[in-house]
């Protein structure tokens, strides 16, 4: 496998080992809305930007737009604060892989659902700030994952043509908006184990970040 000129790297469930906390403050906000958020939701859900999430979110528990956000607002802070107190373990091999690409020369970009703020704030906190040449938000583009937006503004902000870069994902909506960028996409599964589809799509399906720098050994 030919090392890319640029490495795209998903954030939450990716880098992150942070999906368990987004959703133990989904529960803890159905809990309090007296709504019962399913798995099944959530998962369908995973890597969106805010945007659909919200709308999808309206449609499958009946909420109106004024209690969607409030739903919302209590979500990000039971999120938040659980984050500030204990902390977001990062995903291992994580460091080994940034390192690997550093020392050859492959340009890291991460590309979130995550809001800008609340994005810095989590790469503060795990220590991985700086770590990328820069990062494209989910609050800065129209379209959610799974719609390529996202990676095609990587390409255009850092100059690079699909051919050449590589997208690490954890989601299926991630990989689908990777795919529909034309761009080569390695699946480290977290939550979910990948179906036929996502397993047929992907251009690798890695266990972990520890076997990702294995694809690239001579």
């Amino acid at each position: 496998m030919l090392l890319p000129e640029l490495a795209i790297f998903d954030m939450d469930g990716l880098m992150l080992d942070s999906e368990p906390i987004s959703y133990i403050s989904w529960k803890g906000a159905g809990k309090a809305f007296g709504l019962d958020v399913s798995d099944e939701f959530l998962l369908s859900v995973t890597g969106t930007n805010m945007a659909l999430c919200g709308e999808r979110f309206r449609r499958e528990y009946g909420l109106d737009e004024a209690g969607a956000e409030a739903f919302f607002r209590l979500r990000e802070q039971m999120e938040d604060e659980y984050a500030a107190k204990n902390g977001i373990p990062v995903k291992k091999g994580l460091f080994e892989l940034l390192d690997f690409f550093g020392r050859n020369g492959v340009k890291i970009a991460v590309a979130t659902s995550t809001s800008r703020e609340r994005a810095e704030f989590r790469l503060k906190i795990t220590g991985l700030s700086g770590r990328a040449a820069g990062m494209i938000c989910g609050d800065e583009v129209t379209f959610g994952k799974p719609h390529p937006e996202i990676f095609l503004k990587c390409l255009e902000r850092w100059n690079c043509p699909a051919e050449r870069a590589m997208v690490l994902e954890d989601s299926k909506n991630g990989l689908l908006a990777a795919a529909g960028a034309g761009i080569r996409c390695v699946l480290v599964p977290d939550l979910q184990a990948p179906d036929a589809e996502s397993a047929a799509l992907a251009y690798r399906v890695a266990g972990d970040l520890t076997e990702v720098v294995g694809l690239f050994a001579p």
